[in-house]
């Protein structure tokens, strides 16, 4: 195809042989090779925020369903819950929850979930300390998305303190 200015098309109008207006096939080429380079370059960037977004929407959600479990156990059992046993603690704390079972084969021999969630996301209990000595009365290792990976300190999976008060509120997450 060749490409024809208005110039050139008044030239021709009386010719015998027809033209038609429009791109080179190498013309059409390159600029779908710049897209393509500049899509390559920005995909992996929108991934990733994507993902990132996505794992604190997690941690969110989850930090909320403790949250709530926690108050509706003192609530429902009119004390702190560091005053209950621990045996009765994980009972009242866990009946609060949408639990299901979990798999026994969890694919990370760091992390043996205690708890699952029908959400896919899992947690297990630390040691119980009904003193609360250093002001921390249990702690809880939460990964928000179950199997899924990355299965990361700090990226979906956390540590929560639970202390007299409840559990320290999040600052400065994101």
């Amino acid at each position: 195809m060749k490409i024809l200015t208005v110039r050139h098309c008044e030239r021709l109008k009386g010719a015998s042989q027809s033209y038609v207006l429009g791109f080179t096939f190498a013309e059409v080429l390159l600029t779908i090779g710049i897209l393509g380079v500049v899509a390559a370059m920005t995909i992996p960037t929108l991934m990733q925020n994507s993902q990132n977004k996505e794992l604190v929407s997690h941690y969110l959600k989850m930090n909320n369903i403790l949250s709530n479990a926690l108050k509706n156990t003192e609530a429902t059992e009119q004390t702190k819950f560091y005053k209950l046993s621990e045996t009765d603690f994980k009972s009242k704390f866990e009946s609060h929850l949408k639990t299901t079972g979990c798999d026994a084969d969890a694919g990370d021999t760091k992390f043996t979930p205690n708890v699952c969630l029908t959400d896919g996301s899992q947690f297990k209990y630390g040691t119980f300390d009904e003193s609360c000595t250093d002001n921390i009365c249990d702690t809880l290792t939460i990964d928000t998305n179950g199997k899924k990976g990355p299965n990361k300190e700090g990226k979906d999976r956390f540590t929560m303190n639970l202390t007299p008060n409840g559990h320290p509120p999040l600052k400065n997450f994101y």
